[in-house]
């Protein structure tokens, strides 16, 4: 556990460095751009079941600026939280110094650090790192999550002679950076809104141009997918067929598939479908839409996708199963409409046919499903009545 708290948190380690630096030693801390842009640190990618790093996260270079031998050097190494304050203290074992040549300079990554073994040091250079009290409680709240969550981290890495700072070694150099802006919440998902619903909803549409939206980072790059149903395949071998092809910008131009209606990336959380330039939607038939994006994540892209969604285009005379109005549904209608009035929906024998939400119509049972959901907001008292 002690490496892999080091390696947890040196991924978070920018390009620009705000150093305080004696003269005879200078300290630079780089990263790859990967970790700089990273939207979601994942431990599992940063540290093995035996504790040692797996990839490259960042390079602390160590420069002797004397014309003489550095030797008996030591490491010590602070992470903090803006919110938490001081997480970890690392520090350099007071029998594992390392030196350096006059005008030599070490490039000291996070493996060489999680192996014991510094570039051209044939001695091993073992670190003990400890948590302090804020970073024990900051890691008994993640309950296992296994990404951190959106914060400032400041690493400090320190240089000292003799021995390190809990050992009272003289202090020659430091260098120390912020970052940690661009992480996003680990449980960033992708959630539909309109149109249709989970697969068999049997959600029909009346706008042949419909708007997709969905609820994600709203500054995020997406792709939306839509597809045709095909009798005998499944919408998800559909839209995985359409998914490894290349997308496109404005939907239809992309097109390689008769069953493929948009492939297309955009930017935010809705897409118009447009009246020029793709396959105008047919009447009568079932459509499939998923939508994607792709995270920066510590070990690379990570792509994270909403479900299927399906619904039809309404034919304009193509009729669809009634069904009755029941008690429940008689007790909404008096909600709504009053007693009398209800009486004579009663008496005519109407039933149920449809009903249109927000562009989006919903016919036979699965408009019953949908005014049952308003009955229990109104008999919950959810839901407030004018007349």
């Amino acid at each position: 556990m002690k490496h892999t708290l080091i390696f947890i948190f040196l991924i978070f380690v920018s390009i620009k460095c705000v150093s305080a630096q004696q003269s005879e030693f200078e300290i630079e801390i780089r990263a790859e751009p990967l970790f700089n842009n990273a939207q979601v640190a994942e431990l599992t990618t940063l540290t093995t079941s035996e504790g040692s790093s797996t990839t490259r996260l960042i390079t602390v270079t160590v420069t002797n600026l004397s014309d003489e031998l550095a030797d008996d050097l030591f490491l010590d190494i602070d992470v903090s939280s803006s919110r938490e304050g001081v997480l970890m203290q690392s520090f350099q074992r007071n029998n594992t110094p390392f030196s350096l040549n006059a005008g030599e300079v070490a490039f000291i990554s996070n493996l060489d650090i999680a192996r014991g073994q510094l570039p051209n040091i044939t001695a091993p250079v073992i670190f003990d790192a400890s948590l302090t009290e804020s970073g024990r409680n900051f890691l008994n709240r993640l309950k296992g999550i296994n990404t951190l969550p959106p914060d400032d981290y400041t690493i400090t890495v320190r240089i000292y002679k003799r021995n390190n700072s809990r050992n009272g070694g003289i202090f020659l150099a430091e260098d120390e950076t912020t970052t940690g802006q661009n992480l996003i919440d680990s449980d960033f998902s992708i959630s539909q809104i309109v149109p249709g619903d989970f697969i068999g909803s049997n959600v029909s549409i009346t706008n042949p141009y419909p708007e997709f939206r969905w609820e994600g980072l709203p500054q995020q790059n997406y792709r939306l997918i839509l597809v045709e149903d095909v009798p005998g395949e499944s919408p998800q071998a559909l839209i995985e067929s359409v998914l490894s092809t290349a997308s496109s910008q404005n939907g239809g131009a992309a097109n390689q598939f008769d069953f493929e209606y948009l492939n297309v990336q955009v930017d935010g959380t809705s897409f118009q479908y447009p009246s020029i330039g793709s396959k105008p939607l047919r009447p009568g038939k079932i459509y499939h839409w998923q939508v994607f994006s792709n995270l920066l994540t510590t070990s690379g892209v990570s792509q994270r996708s909403s479900e299927i969604w399906s619904f039809r285009l309404r034919e304009g005379t193509q009729s669809e199963n009634e069904v009755s109005i029941d008690a429940e549904l008689q007790e909404l209608l008096i909600a709504l409409i009053g007693a009398t009035r209800t009486q004579q929906i009663l008496a005519n024998n109407f039933a149920l046919f449809e009903i249109e939400i927000d562009n989006q119509l919903f016919i036979g049972e699965s408009a019953r499903d949908e005014l049952l959901i308003l009955l229990n907001k109104v008999r919950e008292n959810r839901v407030k009545l004018i007349e």
